[in-house]
């Protein structure tokens, strides 16, 4: 059995994405907040806080706990972490997660 994430699934189950330097990024230590824009099920688009749970020069991982009403319908959900810099923010390349439908089957 895999794990899923369900339509409807709340705290304490979390979305955990884990950033490396990029081009326009090199330096992971210099990010002072981080947020997340997402795409839920290919239809609306939605600002989700999160937490840099650890930092260094060469990786970041964020955490968002969900909450009522953000997993409210099954598909494709793209993330994209938006971290702020002294410069301004800069976008990560988006990644991407599936909701199911509450009772879906393998």
């Amino acid at each position: 059995m895999k794990n899923h994430i369900h339509v409807g699934a709340v705290s304490p189950l979390s979305l955990i994405v884990d950033v490396r330097p990029s081009a326009l990024l090199p330096d992971l230590s210099v990010v002072t907040a981080a947020s997340l824009s997402v795409q839920k099920a290919g239809v609306t688009e939605a600002a989700w806080t999160c937490v840099i749970a650890s930092q260094s020069a060469t990786a970041i991982r964020v955490t968002h706990a969900f909450v009522a009403g953000e997993l409210d319908r099954p598909g494709t959900y793209v993330v994209i972490v938006l971290l702020t810099t002294p410069d301004g923010v800069v976008p990560t390349k988006p990644r991407a997660f599936d909701v199911q439908a509450k009772y879906a089957v393998d």
